[in-house]
């Protein structure tokens, strides 16, 4: 796996001024991955514009000038629903798919979740930042994650004994917490929750689930 610039892709990722730091007690560095970004294009949208679209967001977050329940409920999820900004200046977060969609609920494709350019930005995504642990969000999401490098190769991952609390059915190999790695003898832990988005979604109920997985080991 090699680790290139991620600035070549069309959106950079969220990296905050405290992500070295951890945000449990081990120090664990953690990668929150998103879905989709929603923007409706107006006549000035500029190639940079698009390209700074995660981190303006997440900076407005933190500097607290815009307020969302999504990114309250994900601070939510690690008991920081109260430390909104502080959590988002600890993480790292970028968006799986970089396609742009217009609105919330927007269709998104089968093609889209397996085209190769978003599927191969994730492994690359592991080799820049370096996670220790990553939280995936959604179950389509968790679904389509990609098990293949670039030219059909497998990716060398190991499932955990660690369970999901995801709604609904699942194959056998989305059940559980897998170890991926991010570098020569370096590995993350990657689990998925409910989107934080979705109906039905109680960060409350899943805060003991979230406190196990920052507690499970993050390499085999």
């Amino acid at each position: 796996m090699h680790s290139p610039d991620i600035s070549m892709y069309s959106r950079k990722p969220w990296k905050g001024p405290d992500y070295k730091n951890g945000t449990n007690r081990n120090g664990g560095k953690l990668l929150i991955v998103g879905e989709s970004h929603y923007h409706k294009c107006r006549a000035d949208c500029t190639t940079e514009l698009h390209a700074n679209l995660t981190m303006r967001t997440v900076q407005d977050v933190v500097d607290g000038e815009f307020r969302h329940t999504f990114f309250t409920n994900i601070a939510s999820l690690f008991g920081e629903g109260k430390n909104v900004s502080e959590f988002w200046g600890k993480v790292a977060f970028y968006n799986f798919l970089q396609e742009l969609l217009e609105k919330p609920r927007s269709l998104v494709t089968k093609e889209m979740r397996q085209n190769s350019n978003n599927q191969t930005l994730f492994f690359e995504m592991l080799c820049k930042l370096k996670p220790d642990y990553v939280l995936v969000l959604g179950k389509a999401n968790w679904q389509f994650l990609p098990a293949m490098l670039s030219k059909n190769k497998p990716v060398i991952c190991k499932e955990s004994p660690l369970k999901l609390e995801l709604p609904g059915r699942l194959h056998e190999d989305e059940i559980k917490a897998y170890w991926y790695p991010t570098g020569v003898n370096s590995w993350a832990l990657i689990g998925a929750v409910q989107h934080p988005s979705s109906y039905g979604f109680s960060a409350k109920k899943l805060r003991p689930w979230v406190k196990r997985f920052q507690n499970f080991p993050s390499n085999p």
